[in-house]
């Protein structure tokens, strides 16, 4: 019984302390950390990242323009150059802000929000955030209670869902579809990263006028080819239905 009135004790201090109730100093000492159970901890290190996050949180904005908010562009390569981590790995907002500062972040609700960054070569960049409490409550690290990047779009022209009836099943390649987007989510790309080659794949995209638009490839001698195309309007879970009608990337291209 003493055990477990222990147990509680310090999950009500955590979250106390989470949550602004509580000072880090109130619970940890300069080097502690307070153990929940034995699955996750909290660290001061971890409280001043979170303390971060909420720096770049409260300049969430869903009235001001992207023009108005955004001063600063920055070089397509900067912008993308963790592009297969962000894909694959959860990359935290504090950690794209100290490279590329986000000015311009909108609150969809509170687990979720999206910013917009503008690179120098004219295109958008869009990242979709979520917050999982629920991960860390079921053994997680306090990452898990910190924004993380789950989707990206990057668009430099405008992408018309009629582009991609150029795709002819069973003639097409992959490199076809990528002069159409060369943006496009290709997990075949990351076969090296993941260290295995695949006999079949996949590659997802987004239209600038607002359609979902998925290719699956077969291999064959040595080449990815379209075996088939499915085009449909993107849901209301994609990123391109949760932006805010001023922020459509038809509305922010030059």
């Amino acid at each position: 019984m003493f055990s477990r009135n222990v147990c509680i004790l310090l999950l009500v201090e955590l979250v106390m302390s989470v949550s602004g109730c509580l000072k880090s100093s109130d619970v940890l000492g300069e080097d502690e950390q307070v153990i929940t159970n034995s699955a996750y901890s909290i660290t001061s290190e971890d409280s001043s990242e979170i303390e971060q996050e909420d720096c770049i949180l409260d300049r969430s904005n869903n009235t001001s323009s992207v023009d108005d908010l955004i001063t600063t562009t920055y070089p397509k390569e900067l912008l993308l150059e963790n592009y297969v981590d962000k894909m694959y790995n959860y990359i935290e907002m504090t950690e794209i802000n100290s490279q590329c500062k986000i000015e311009c972040i909108r609150k969809i609700n509170d687990q979720k929000y999206y910013t917009i960054q503008k690179s120098s070569e004219g295109g958008i960049l869009y990242s979709l955030f979520t917050k999982s409490d629920d991960a860390f409550k079921l053994g997680g690290d306090i990452s898990d209670l910190e924004k993380t990047v789950i989707v990206n779009w990057y668009v430099e022209d405008s992408l018309k869902k009629e582009e991609f009836d150029k795709i002819k099943i069973s003639s097409s390649t992959l490199d076809d579809v990528k002069k159409i987007d060369p943006y496009g989510f290709y997990p075949v790309d990351l076969a090296p990263y993941r260290g295995r080659t695949l006999d079949y794949e996949e590659s997802h995209h987004l239209t600038t006028d607002g359609y979902s638009v998925d290719v699956i490839y077969e291999v064959y001698e040595n080449k990815y080819i379209v075996k088939d195309i499915k085009i449909d309007k993107a849901d209301k879970y994609s990123l391109y239905e949760q932006l805010l009608p001023m922020d459509k990337p038809d509305k922010l291209l030059k």
